[in-house]
């Protein structure tokens, strides 16, 4: 039966349901608002959302956070209970007593691409691209020796091979300077802007160094996470395996990191603290993860992808963030509404500019 569900929903949120399967999934979450107590005229909405989002997942078959990020109905599940919710409100409402409308969505937004610009030594560009699973490309081949940077503007990721064999995921908004080869290099050292995930090929003679504007980290052979964007307020390595060092420029404190370990620099001081590493990577394999995000961290990390400026009404405060993965291939809205299910807030997207307002 779970598995049932599990496909139906997939097939709603992929709009590839049938008028009767379509019919039988919204009645399926409706019934969870039926099965509460009758609005009243003081009607906690908050508490009711709460009480229909417990009553779906305690239907729902407990699996691991690896497969909930490949959830599909999740998402369907907080869009429609956030319809719930709207229709308990409109129930309680008289004629002349209607809100404005929640969620306003004059044109929704595509997610971004595997995309990337490699610019060579003598100022060449060369456009970029791969498919839907970030294949591995070797763009150094053919050009002159040199330095090379590869870009990644708003709305584009890329994954990179250097020339050490060492894979490079770059975020969106980023770039990596590198050289054509390490061959005669006592180091191998890139720079850095924006985000990255490393995965170092093993050269216990030669150390890999990440260069940032404020951090060097140092390791010989190691995966681990480096978030480093102008304008963020914090600065952040997480180590996924083995042992990196972090050297920061203003503080002239090191730090060694062990495996689920991170550094955050907040332009004051170096801390390190127990993490869950696999949270700061999801964005590598293709999902937004929340948890731990405070509201403004996780804005930028959608401004970033859908390329829109975010726009706060002064009504709206940092809002709780919801806990849990949502694919970055969704549709703007479809982030934004899961947003918003844990969240006192609405939104309206007009061209690339997303207004966030006070529910």
């Amino acid at each position: 039966m779970q598995d049932n569900k599990s496909e139906l929903l997939s097939k709603y949120l992929r709009e590839e349901a049938s008028a009767e399967e379509i019919a039988l999934v919204e009645s399926w979450y409706m019934q969870q608002a039926n099965d509460l107590p009758n609005p009243s005229t003081e009607v906690d909405f908050e508490d009711k959302k709460q009480q229909i989002l417990s009553k779906i997942l305690a239907q729902t078959t407990l699996v691991e956070r690896k497969s909930l990020r490949l959830w599909p109905w999740a998402i369907a599940a907080a869009v429609l209970i956030v319809a719930v919710i709207g229709i308990l409100k409109w129930s309680n409402k008289g004629a002349g007593d209607i809100d404005e409308p929640r969620f306003v969505i004059k044109n929704d937004i595509e997610p971004g691409t595997h995309t990337a610009t490699l610019i060579l030594d003598d100022g060449k560009k060369v456009l970029l691209s791969g498919n839907d699973k970030q294949t591995v490309t070797d763009p150094q081949k053919g050009a002159s020796n040199g330095q090379y940077t590869l870009v990644t503007a708003r709305a584009q990721n890329y994954k990179l091979k250097l020339p050490d064999g060492s894979l490079v995921w770059l975020n969106a908004a980023s770039s990596i300077k590198y050289p054509s080869s390490f061959a005669n290099a006592k180091t191998r050292t890139v720079q850095l802007v924006g985000e990255a995930y490393f995965e170092v090929a093993k050269d216990k003679s030669r150390p890999f160094i990440v260069a940032t504007k404020l951090q060097e980290i140092k390791v010989t052979g190691t995966h681990f996470n480096v978030s480093s964007y102008n304008g963020d307020k914090n600065v952040k390595v997480t180590l996924l395996e083995g042992a990196v060092e972090v050297f920061d420029k203003s503080t002239q404190r090191m730090a060694k990191l062990n495996a689920g370990e991170q550094s955050v620099f907040d332009f004051k001081e170096l801390k390190v603290d127990h993490v869950d590493a696999e949270l700061e990577v999801a964005w590598k394999d293709g999902d937004f993860a929340f948890q731990g995000d405070n509201f403004e961290s996780a804005l930028n990390k959608i401004s970033r992808w859908y390329d829109v400026d975010i726009i706060l009404e002064k009504e709206v405060t940092n809002a709780i963030m919801p806990g849990g993965w949502i694919s970055k291939s969704s549709k703007l809205s479809d982030v934004l509404k899961l947003i918003a299910t844990t969240a006192d807030i609405g939104f309206k997207i007009e061209g690339r500019k997303v207004t966030i307002t006070k529910k």
